[in-house]
């Protein structure tokens, strides 16, 4: 029970540090509430977003600690939970300055387009996961989707944060975010790669 709340904790703790981190230094003061809510809600989203791999990893000492169902439930949980803060992100920002625009228009730098792109994907990954079991999907098909929809997702994700707002400027949220997605990287070799090869052996 208690590594299960530990666990929690730090799950709860990494997505938070970026916004306290750019809080602490001043990079998120000063702004329009709603635009500021806009940026610090997409530094803690891509947090979630980096962390979704390890959910359904199979870590032995995570599944025994907290459960593999349970760990599956949290992951489709959170999988929504980033949607919804995503799609709060833009819709902040263009209230709080830019205006409607920024959500319609397509004549946007390339790394805002690159953003709405992985939205895009996003908000059709995260349905069909949710109309899986209606559409009935084959498993192999479904991981399939699953799996090259979650890397163009993250990988637009991190490229689209990295060049679009101030905070990432800050070396220390560089290295957090490069981190981030090598543990993501890493996670997705182990259980997607290496296991498919361990499987096919068998």
């Amino acid at each position: 029970m208690a590594t299960s709340i530990l666990i929690l904790l730090v799950y709860i703790l990494i997505p938070l540090l970026p916004v306290a981190l750019a809080v602490i230094l001043g990079m998120t003061s000063g702004g329009n509430v709603l635009y500021e809510f806009g940026r610090n809600i997409a530094l803690a989203a891509f947090p979630i977003l980096a962390l979704q791999p390890t959910l359904t990893a199979r870590i032995s000492w995570i599944d025994r600690s907290v459960g593999t169902g349970n760990c599956l439930r949290f992951h489709k949980a959170m999988g929504v939970s980033a949607l919804v803060a995503v799609l709060l992100h833009p819709m902040s920002l263009a209230g709080g300055g830019p205006g409607i625009k920024l959500l319609t228009s397509w004549d946007v730098p390339w790394f805002v387009m690159v953003g709405k792109v992985a939205l895009i994907i996003l908000t059709i990954h995260v349905v069909l996961a949710l109309l899986r079991s209606t559409l009935r999907l084959k498993y192999q098909t479904w991981k399939s989707l699953h799996v090259t929809a979650a890397l163009l997702i993250l990988i637009g994700a991190f490229v689209h944060s990295w060049f679009a707002g101030t905070d990432l400027r800050i070396s220390v949220l560089q290295a957090y975010w490069i981190a981030l997605l090598i543990l993501a990287a890493g996670v997705f070799f182990l259980r997607n790669i290496k296991g498919t090869a361990a499987f096919q052996r068998r």
